[in-house]
């Protein structure tokens, strides 16, 4: 079923050539914290043309006030799954105007088979024009995984030389990176890192089951995603020859609670050294760790942002809640809150720290949910700044496009978020969204309303065709 339903929205978001000009607003400098009041900030065309005290004019532009506010660089989401490749459905393009309602004018898809790469292409030609709402897709990835796959439809590789062969058959689609995945043999892991630096094509994802984050990290794999698994406990413990190795099917309750607190922070500091020395990034994704281990919260289950999931998602994560018992609810809140000490401990050790929500899981939402991830990032240790810098500052510079976004600097593109209040002072201010300037095109709070409303029309014409019995979604 092909989304028509763009009606409800305001024409000025599909076509507008006009400037715009945010005057007297303050600039939160994302790189050193500082927030520079006063400012006039010119946007021409999809670039920041002009930032300064000095009062300017501009014809025909739209003038917004930014007295009060504050501006900060579009967000990114720098975990998302858009496609259904486990199901086989068409993609969620609904995410899309819930992305930039909240702010998220950026993404990094981690699974974008070569053959659904047309999607990407037309999302990035109607984000770059304005003929609809979508945020930048940053970079993209395939998943590739060993045999028995996780995942059913995952690509999979049995020998070095399979390997070998689809790091280039990827590589030749057109791909961003490489994704690896946790069923990946060493020595299949090895052939795809050789491949990959062989061709000079990046590869990110899971740290396969038998491997340690270190190890990964030497092998130059650019960023591990996700916390909380048992094996990095056990990485991190200063009892490693006791945990290192056992399944998890073999850590009774007692030896859990033993392993969480044996983590160190000496074991800590040794890793963030070797994930630095390599340039390694770490995006844990903890919005979605905690949903995995606290389900069960009435806080997760019952969320109003229900609204923006469609029923076939609704259905799915209801029986995924089922699934909890009240009676390792004090394990899993200690398995929890030790990997929130463990995101502190790698950032205060200097770690890149990426906002990723793994959205396409149970109870992660689109563009709102990289908000949660950011609160969590401050109830883990990190200051609003920090936080902050995961989803903007960071994310450039992990994907090498710090001269052209992630801060408010003149030149840069002109992906833009303006705030009622100071997220500096409180990361809750970054949901206080006043408009959004995507790509140089100015969404003011009604044309986000508007967006939102479009997103929540979308999914219920899913419903509908779920209904009707309907396989076009």
């Amino acid at each position: 079923m092909k989304y028509l339903l763009l009606l409800l929205l305001p024409l000025q978001l599909l076509a507008q050539e006009r400037a715009v000009l945010l005057r007297n607003v303050n600039v939160v400098d994302v790189e050193t914290g500082t927030v520079r009041t006063g400012q006039h900030v010119l946007v021409s065309g999809n670039r920041i043309e002009r930032i300064t005290s000095k009062a300017i004019t501009r014809k025909g532009a739209r003038v917004v006030d930014g007295s009060g506010k504050f501006l900060i660089p579009g967000l990114w989401d720098m975990h998302v799954h858009v496609f259904n490749n486990i199901s086989g459905l068409p993609p969620n393009e609904y995410y899309h105007p819930l992305f930039l309602a909240n702010g998220v004018t950026s993404v990094r898809e981690m699974w974008t088979k070569p053959g659904s790469l047309h999607h990407v292409r037309r999302w990035r030609s109607e984000s770059a024009t304005g003929s609809r709402p979508v945020p930048r897709y940053a970079s993209v990835g395939t998943l590739v995984d060993g045999v028995p796959a996780t995942w059913p439809n995952s690509d999979t590789v049995r020998t070095a030389a399979e390997a070998r062969a689809l790091v280039r058959e990827v590589k030749a689609s057109g791909v961003d990176f490489f994704k690896v995945y946790g069923q990946l043999s060493r020595e299949t892991y090895a052939a795809i890192a050789d491949e990959c630096r062989k061709l000079n094509f990046p590869f990110a994802g899971h740290v396969p089951e038998g491997m340690t984050m270190a190890e990964a990290s030497a092998a130059g794999q650019r960023s591990q995603e996700h916390l909380g698994y048992w094996a990095m406990f056990a990485e991190l413990s200063d009892q490693q020859q006791k945990f290192r190795g056992l399944k998890p099917s073999e850590l009774t309750p007692a030896l859990r609670i033993e392993l969480l607190q044996s983590v160190s922070a000496q074991k800590a500091s040794a890793l963030a050294a070797v994930l630095n020395r390599n340039r390694t990034a770490f995006c844990p994704t903890i919005v979605q760790f905690r949903a995995t281990v606290l389900g069960d919260d009435p806080s997760i289950r019952e969320d109003g942002r229900l609204q923006f999931t469609d029923s076939m998602d609704r259905a799915d994560w209801t029986e995924f809640a089922r699934r909890f018992t009240p009676g390792n609810r004090t394990l899993r809140e200690a398995r929890f809150r030790k990997s929130l000490d463990v995101v502190r401990m790698l950032h205060e050790n200097g770690v890149l720290v990426l906002a990723g929500t793994d959205l396409g899981n149970p109870f992660v939402y689109a563009g709102s949910s990289l908000h949660d991830e950011l609160s969590l990032f401050v109830e883990a240790g990190l200051s609003p700044l920090a936080a902050l810098q995961t989803a903007t500052l960071n994310a450039a510079r992990f994907l090498g496009k710090e001269r052209e976004i992630g801060t408010v600097t003149q030149g840069k593109l002109a992906d833009l978020v303006l705030l009622e209040a100071n997220p500096l002072a409180d990361i809750a201010n970054a949901r206080k969204i006043h408009a959004v300037v995507m790509n140089g095109k100015l969404l003011t709070r009604a044309d986000l309303d508007a967006l939102q409303q479009d997103a929540k029309a979308q999914i219920r014409a899913l419903g509908q065709g779920v209904q009707s019995g309907a396989t076009g979604r």
